[in-house]
């Protein structure tokens, strides 16, 4: 998997993603207003939240 630095993306009710390379960033409302810093484990526990929550199927990671 690529570690190269992606500009802001904008991913839906105002969230936008920037990949800084060994992190995720996650702005709101703005690709300019960073509020969270997320590497590697945040966001596998991030997707291992959205699981147990219900919110993601295995089906839905399976297509990742």
């Amino acid at each position: 998997m690529s570690k190269e630095e992606l500009g802001p993306k904008y991913i839906g009710d105002g969230v936008y993603v920037h990949n800084e390379g060994w992190r995720i960033v996650l702005a709101v409302n703005d690709a300019s207003n960073k509020v969270v810093y997320m590497t590697e484990s945040e966001i596998i526990g991030l997707i291992a939240y959205a699981k147990e929550a219900g919110v993601l199927t295995q089906r839905q990671l399976d297509k990742l």
